[in-house]
């Protein structure tokens, strides 16, 4: 048996503490109702109270550690709550290194028809794939080696879809653009 080189510690260490950041945003039972609630579809707190059955009160309350700890975010247009998927992703990636599979050409039409209707986007997936599948038809609309304003920016998503500034952090977490001192760039 080969002798142990330390990084399987760090390893450890590292799953162990990714694991309690996941648990200390989700290890609640109210926090896991509402981050099942919210998985696919973002609602207000009142709804989110409404649907799991809890005090206003307390659903606030959680939803402000959530949005303290990072996973969860409050949307500009009409005060959802959503989560904030790349975080999550970011935080499992991180834990468990998992390769993504390639999504083959004859699905990048099927995503795209479920997504996208009379040239919107209905909504951002969920599923990181289809997420890249939509985010590359995208930004397929700005120019390479060439500056965009914010501005400039959230007129061209805003043809596109309605929550213009969540599919903008989209496409700088997924670095299809780059931001730096309110400049865009398109990256690839």
């Amino acid at each position: 048996m080969p002798e142990p080189t330390g990084q399987e510690v760090l390893m450890d260490e590292q799953v162990i503490s990714n694991l309690i950041a996941f648990l200390g945003a989700f290890g609640s039972p109210i926090r896991m109702k509402i981050g099942a609630a919210i998985i696919d579809l973002p609602k207000t707190a009142e709804e989110l109270a409404d649907e799991i059955n809890t005090p206003l009160s307390q659903v606030v309350k959680q939803l402000e550690r959530m949005v303290a700890m990072g996973y969860v975010y409050r949307t500009h247009i009409d005060g959802t709550y959503a989560i904030d998927e790349v975080a999550v992703e970011a935080l499992m990636n991180d834990t468990y290194k998992m390769p993504l599979p390639a999504h083959p050409n004859d699905n990048r039409e099927k995503v795209i028809r479920s997504f996208v209707k009379e040239g919107r986007l209905v909504s951002i997936p969920v599923q990181r794939a289809k997420r890249i599948v939509v985010l590359e038809t995208i930004v397929d609309r700005f120019e390479l080696d060439r500056d965009y304003q914010e501005k400039e920016v959230n007129a061209i998503l805003t043809d596109f879809f309605e929550d213009y500034c969540a599919l903008r952090r989209a496409l700088v977490d997924h670095q299809f653009l780059t931001r730096s001192q309110g400049i865009y760039r398109r990256v690839r």
